[in-house]
């Protein structure tokens, strides 16, 4: 292979993993949006959770696991 082979992997290797990422926190986030919106305000009277505070919520709970993980090691 030839550096602009290489190149051209990297870049299309790049591209791939940022719109997989993409996809996978706008999944989760609609998934987050589901159960939200399915059992809080039934359950606790609170106001349903737009697809942004999903998004910021599947966030959180990414970070709070990732702090988790960090700190048992």
């Amino acid at each position: 292979m030839n550096s602009k082979e290489d190149f051209a992997a990297l870049v299309f290797t790049l591209l791939a993993t940022i719109l997989l990422g993409t996809l996978a926190i706008f999944a989760s986030a609609f998934i987050v949006q589901l159960g939200w919106n399915w059992s809080m305000p039934q359950l606790f009277g609170l106001p349903e959770a737009s697809f942004r505070s999903a998004i910021g919520l599947s966030l959180l709970a990414w970070a709070v696991r990732l702090s988790v993980k960090v700190s048992k090691e």
